[in-house]
């Protein structure tokens, strides 16, 4: 396969259902990794092939989201695979060249050359920064954020509505998630007994068969579900085309045939276990036919009580003062100040995300 600048979607699938399903997750397993381990975002190069008698090299670059990319289009496809081992050659060819997929959505890119440059950069951004944040804060973050941060302001209670939802607590769900990408970082796939068995006593209460079931039911799904869950996103939204949500954001984890266990792009469990986390609280508090979610309220309060940890921490105690309340009627001041010199820095903590159908939107009316 060579390089191709432009390329439907049933044309590149015709290429990757040469090959074993299996063999194509591992190998993007290896190269994720590859790119975790360098603590880099892009791995390029150049690989050989022939074109009738010419022997000539072909540049290539692989990031996470074309691997990501890869990894669904795969296991969308698993039915039809030859179950041929790819080389290492062809395996960069299909990784590099599935971002040449011909995209609805390109062909309304505007023609001012500002514009198109202003579009260009958004794309980029909704492709590859769900990858640019280091997994060593994403968890202690969101530790920090649900299950110590002071909501006086809010009552909820987020992590015995996830206990009563999953049937594990967010902490034990943190750290099967954590438990389960440390082992793809060193094995491209693994049977579950390894980590049942494990020796370490710290988290031997935490990895057993019951909870591991409950942590696989939410971020796992073998190659017929996956392939149901991609169906079900090009029939929402059908002018999508690779822009559609992938569904490894979701359920990172693939449960082979062969009863072992793949996680192409390891990064994306830590999406699942932390952001993904945001998501799931905000269905189970969404009440039908109610304005408003009580979850997006709890989560602001401590969201704003994280940053003010950040400040005291980069500023002193001393120096950051919480929101001021006054007036008859509790009128409230920044959420944040903080004193340096003779100069007050006020803050607003604000939070929200996109869900899946406005973040569409977005890339649609921006081109």
């Amino acid at each position: 396969m060579e390089e191709d600048k432009s390329i439907t979607e049933n044309k590149y699938r015709q290429y990757v259902v040469q090959y074993d399903t299996g063999k194509i997750l591992e190998r993007c397993n290896r190269m994720s990794v590859g790119l975790v381990n360098k603590g880099e975002t892009i791995i390029s190069g150049n690989w050989p092939y022939r074109s009738g008698r010419f022997s000539k090299k072909q540049v290539f670059a692989i990031t996470h989201d074309k691997l990501a990319l890869l990894a669904m289009i795969a296991v969308q496809n698993h039915k039809y695979s030859y179950g041929k081992t790819p080389t290492d050659s062809e395996f960069i060819a299909l990784a590099n060249n599935v971002t040449s997929i011909q995209n609805p959505i390109g062909n309304l890119q505007p023609t001012d050359s500002m514009e198109k440059l202003y579009s260009l950069m958004i794309l980029m951004t909704y492709r590859q920064f769900p990858f640019q944040e280091g997994m060593r804060n994403v968890l202690p973050r969101h530790l920090l954020i649900y299950l110590f941060s002071k909501t006086g302001k809010s009552s909820l209670d987020v992590d015995s509505a996830i206990s009563r939802h999953f049937g594990i607590s967010i902490q034990e769900f943190l750290t099967l998630g954590l438990v389960f990408a440390a082992a793809s970082l060193v094995y491209p796939a693994f049977l579950r007994s390894f980590i049942e068995n494990t020796t370490n006593r710290a988290i031997k209460t935490t990895v057993v068969p019951d909870k591991i079931d409950m942590f696989l039911k939410r971020a796992a799904a073998d190659y017929d579900t996956f392939r149901d869950m991609c169906m079900q996103e090009m029939k929402k939204y059908p002018g999508s085309g690779t822009y559609r949500f992938n569904p490894l954001f979701d359920r990172p984890i693939i449960l082979r045939k062969d009863r072992r266990i793949c996680i192409p792009v390891p990064m994306l469990v830590f999406n699942a276990i932390t952001k993904g986390l945001y998501y799931d609280l905000l269905d189970i508090f969404h009440v039908e036919g109610k304005k408003g979610n009580a979850f997006t309220e709890w989560f602001g309060y401590a969201f704003e009580y994280y940053g003010g940890l950040l400040l005291k921490n980069t500023f002193g105690k001393l120096r950051v003062f919480q929101e001021p309340v006054y007036g008859k009627e509790s009128k409230r001041g920044p959420d944040w100040t903080v004193i340096q010199g003779n100069t007050a820095i006020v803050l607003e903590f604000r939070s929200g995300r996109l869900n899946k159908k406005q973040k569409y939107m977005v890339i649609t009316l921006i081109l």
